[in-house]
């Protein structure tokens, strides 16, 4: 059950991201924080860690929304001890698993920082990963939530695109 409260949080936070809403970041830092304990309740210790730095930077972008970010030490320094609890606090992680973590740190950070083709892009490649190993994994529901999520950052892409060309014209 917290499968799908979580996968759907997610997606709800990815659809209002991709319109730059400030609901995206609420919605991400509670998608998060029920994430937390949806990764303890099935052991899978990476991506607890990776939830508790992505809770951390969904806070920061809440807080950005709309201003122009400044660079903060505080934020870079979280992105690194999650990489490096994702690297040494759990066992045998799979190089897989860490590059997709580390592409969801860059895509959020990207987001929060309003490097939105960047974000969107790793965001999307990120997902499609996740895809593969969560339903790997078993969880299915979860499986099929990333791959309806890369779908949202094409949109997101195809967006601000789109914004981009309205401003040259």
């Amino acid at each position: 059950m917290l499968e799908i409260v979580v996968a759907l949080l997610y997606f709800a936070n990815k659809i209002f991201l991709s319109q730059e809403k400030k609901t995206g970041w609420i919605l991400g830092a509670m998608a998060s924080a029920t994430a937390i304990f949806y990764f303890i309740s099935i052991e899978v210790y990476l991506l607890l860690i990776l939830e508790s730095g992505f809770f951390i930077l969904m806070l920061f972008g809440l807080k950005n929304h709309k201003s122009s970010p400044q660079k903060n030490i505080y934020i870079y320094g979280i992105m690194i001890i999650t990489m490096l609890g994702m690297l040494f606090v759990v066992d045998e992680v799979q190089p897989i698993e860490f590059l997709v973590s580390v592409g969801f740190i860059v895509a959020i950070h990207s987001l929060a920082v309003h490097r939105w083709k960047l974000g969107w892009v790793i965001m999307g490649m990120s997902h499609i990963i996740m895809a593969y190993f969560t339903y790997e994994k078993q969880q299915y529901f979860f499986a099929l939530m990333q791959g309806v999520s890369v779908f949202i950052a094409i949109y997101a892409l195809m967006k601000k695109r789109q914004e981009l060309q309205m401003k040259i014209n």
